[in-house]
């Protein structure tokens, strides 16, 4: 059921995408996958392509109220995890895979040192967690870094590469590749959306500019989203949808392409 607020087009749209949810949902179903026996690039992208389906989701949900607001903090975690598949996905011999895994291990590890610093300045703070618990953590963290690290023989202080620039690497490998930059440049796409989306997400003092509309004479209170937001925030989902079942193919050889490219070519932005 589609709230009164929104118009036919806006519900057709909708239909849309749930038509694409309940394609990637079947076909993730059906995956015959054998896991003991899964490489690690593979298993972190079916984790990865998880997460966008369930964000998806969850959008959809959203927008059948026209809950804007909420539906457009989803996209930039979105948006995100594309970037770390396309990243992972430009290494040789599971080089980015491990860069990337060591980013987590090292984030995790300084938060657990966070923790014990604050325990042995609190001691009175009531915690379940010990330090020599967060220790063990950090210590096990630093270990899997170090055979990451020996294994492909880089400094895991480099392992810390950002979110831009991963993006500048997956457009130079797509141009080496393909002898041409990419149509639709990631890096691009980081400066207009993820960075456009920041506010959003941490209700910066920009962000909070869309839930209220002044005049000279009223001001009006936006709860829930912008009417205008409906369809460009539907777009959104439907295309990064596309691109991540374009790498759930590339990586476990279904959804076929042309079904995909059928969904692609139905659907009209804007």
């Amino acid at each position: 059921m589609y709230s009164d607020l929104l118009d036919d087009d806006e519900k057709a749209k909708l239909d849309q995408l749930k038509a694409l949810i309940d394609f990637g949902q079947a076909n993730f179903t059906n995956l015959k996958i054998a896991w003991p026996r899964t490489k690690r690039r593979k298993r972190t992208m079916l984790r990865m392509v998880t997460a966008i389906h369930s964000h998806t989701l969850s959008g959809y949900i959203l927008l059948s109220s026209a809950q804007t607001h909420s539906a457009e903090i989803l996209l930039r975690p979105i948006l995100e995890t594309l970037i770390n598949m396309e990243y992972i996905l430009c290494g040789k011999n599971n080089m980015t895979l491990n860069r990337f895994l060591t980013m987590g291990n090292t984030e995790l590890a300084r938060k657990m040192n966070g923790m014990i610093q604050y325990i042995q300045n609190n001691p009175d703070v009531k915690t379940s967690m010990t330090v020599q618990n967060l220790q063990d953590g950090i210590d096990s963290r630093n270990d899997e870094n170090t055979k990451f690290a020996k294994q492909f023989k880089y400094q895991i202080q480099t392992a810390d590469i950002s979110l831009y620039d991963r993006t500048v690497a997956i457009d130079k490998e797509f141009k080496r590749l393909k002898g041409k930059p990419a149509k639709f440049s990631k890096q691009w796409r980081y400066f207009t959306e993820y960075t456009l989306l920041s506010d959003s997400v941490h209700l910066g003092s920009r962000g909070l500019h869309d839930y209220m509309i002044d005049s000279p004479t009223r001001v009006d209170l936006v709860f829930g989203g912008r009417k205008d937001r409906v369809i460009p925030t539907i777009d959104g989902f439907y295309v990064h949808y596309i691109d991540m079942l374009r790498i759930f193919n590339s990586q476990f050889g279904q959804p076929a392409l042309k079904d995909i490219k059928g969904f692609e070519k139905s659907y009209k932005l804007g």
